[in-house]
């Protein structure tokens, strides 16, 4: 179970690492900006948008499910970033980052749903910084080797494949084993 959590995590930060990496070139050399601060506001605006989102999708994941709620974010981030492609607006930002960086607490509340409590922080090691930190290597080296051929904006695209392919390994994963409530708060 770990080793399919942690190739998902590997696709989704492919992905991911790939728009953070790029999206500032991206918007400076297909949509006009310059390097000033209305640059800087549309970079912040999508990663402001975690600051609610990643509350949003860590309540969404408790009431709902894990799996519907890593699902949501990854389909989501897949439509913000091609409305943000067709349509650049800081609205379009903030859904991007929205979506996109909001999946940490899926993920760690997922990996802690599939393993035993003594092992969570080797599993989230494996699934987060393993799958996560590879790729947020490889997926920026991919978009550049990719853009070298077919231009920048259409390496990103190219690259939501593998946020697919993450969205689409969600289905495979069983339903968690049931596991005692505890309160949050103390």
């Amino acid at each position: 179970m770990v080793a399919l959590l942690t190739t998902m995590s590997f696709l989704r930060a492919a992905f991911q690492q790939s728009i953070t990496q790029f999206l500032p070139t991206l918007l400076v050399r297909e949509f006009g900006y310059s390097f000033n601060p209305s640059l800087g506001l549309a970079v912040t605006t999508s990663f402001a948008a975690a600051i609610v989102g990643q509350p949003v999708f860590g309540l969404i994941s408790d009431r709902v499910g894990r799996r519907a709620a890593f699902a949501l974010a990854g389909a989501g981030t897949i439509a913000a970033f091609f409305a943000m492609l067709f349509r650049p607006s800081y609205l379009t930002y903030f859904a991007l980052g929205f979506f996109a960086y909001s999946m940490f607490p899926v993920v760690m509340a997922l990996t802690n749903d599939y393993v035993p409590q003594h092992a969570s922080g080797f599993a989230g090691s494996l699934v987060w910084g393993l799958g996560g930190s590879i790729g947020g290597v490889v997926g920026p080296l991919a978009t550049g080797y990719l853009s070298s051929f077919v231009g920048l904006g259409y390496a990103m695209a190219l690259m939501t494949i593998l946020a697919a392919a993450s969205v689409l390994l969600v289905v495979t994963l069983p339903p968690p084993p049931r596991k005692a409530r505890v309160p949050l708060f103390m």
